[in-house]
């Protein structure tokens, strides 16, 4: 890592500075286009390949519903592992063959009916809801500019606190689109 020393970070006047911000211009400008280049190589190589890609996936994707439809039909002649509940059958490096999946629960879809179904099981079952406390910081941050100094207290003794804000620097280089 280049270690730099506080003489070399000394600007003393705005021509100085004014030099600096020329020269950062400049090589974002240079860094811009060098960024442009090397997306239109990107593009141009990823349109080489692409068409040849999808041209293999869609021999794969016929390949493995092939094989998927055969599986089926000989479900019953897969026997299952001895070490597990795997039934497969391997060949050329490649393995065929079911997996149980383990069950779950189907939700109902749409946020009116998921409403309905949160407050029948709110009501009636609350142990199958999940509660998430969290703080609201809008809340809190109204509460310690402008409450009273015992609610203020109060939440500083739990560790909530204002923590103001600061000037930050910045430099943005425009870019012209």
């Amino acid at each position: 890592m280049k270690t730099v020393n506080s003489s070399q970070l000394t600007v003393d006047s705005w021509e100085q500075a004014e030099s600096l911000m020329d020269q950062v211009a400049d090589l974002a400008a240079g860094r811009a286009r060098m960024q442009a280049e090397l997306d239109c190589a990107l593009a141009q190589t990823r349109a080489r390949f692409t068409a040849n890609l999808q041209n293999l996936d869609s021999q794969l994707s016929t390949l493995d519903s092939r094989l998927e439809f055969f599986a089926a039909e000989h479900k019953s002649e897969f026997k299952a592992a001895p070490d597990g509940d795997g039934r497969s059958y391997e060949h050329a490096g490649v393995s065929i063959g079911f997996r149980k999946l383990l069950d779950k629960v189907a939700l109902p879809r749409g946020d009116a009916k998921k409403e309905v179904s949160l407050e029948y099981l709110d009501q009636y079952r609350p142990e199958f809801v999940r509660r998430t406390p969290e703080f609201n910081l809008v809340a809190l941050l109204a509460a310690l500019k402008d409450g009273d100094s015992a609610l203020v207290a109060a939440l500083e003794d739990h560790d909530i606190k204002l923590k103001p804000g600061k000037d930050e620097f910045f430099l943005k280089v425009k870019t012209e689109n």
